[in-house]
C-alpha cells in the first residue's frame, strides 16, 4: 500500500545520497601517482586526538581535496544506518508481512 511506496522512496532516496556521496569523495581525492611514506615519528609521541583521528604527518601528507574525501565519507557513513534500517523493515515487511495482522 501507501505505506510500502513511502517506504521505497526513503530507501530510494538514502541510496541514492550514499551512492552519490561515495562518487563524490572517490573523485574529489586526487592522488598523485606515487606518494612519499611518512614516517609516524613526524607527529610527537602522544597526540592525542589528533593523532587518532588524522593521517600521520597531516596536513602536509595529504592531498588538497582530502578534506572533501573526510567530508564525503562522513556523510556516507551517516546514512549507512537509516539506510539500512529502512531496508530492513521493507523487506520484513514485504517478504513476511511483519507488522500485518492479516498476514501472520
Amino acid at each position: 500500500g501507501g505505506s510500502s511506496l513511502a517506504v521505497a522512496g526513503v530507501f530510494g532516496a538514502l541510496t541514492v545520497v550514499f551512492v552519490g556521496t561515495n562518487a563524490v569523495a572517490v573523485r574529489t581525492l586526487r592522488l598523485p601517482a606515487y606518494v612519499e611514506q611518512v614516517s609516524s615519528r613526524t607527529q610527537p609521541l602522544g597526540g592525542g586526538l589528533r593523532s587518532m583521528f588524522l593521517p600521520p604527518g597531516y596536513p602536509q601528507s595529504v592531498p588538497a581535496g582530502y578534506k572533501w574525501y573526510a567530508f564525503f565519507c562522513i556523510a556516507a557513513d551517516v546514512t549507512y544506518l537509516p539506510r539500512t534500517t529502512v531496508q530492513q523493515l521493507a523487506f520484513w515487511g514485504q517478504v513476511w508481512g511483519v507488522g500485518d495482522a492479516s498476514r501472520t
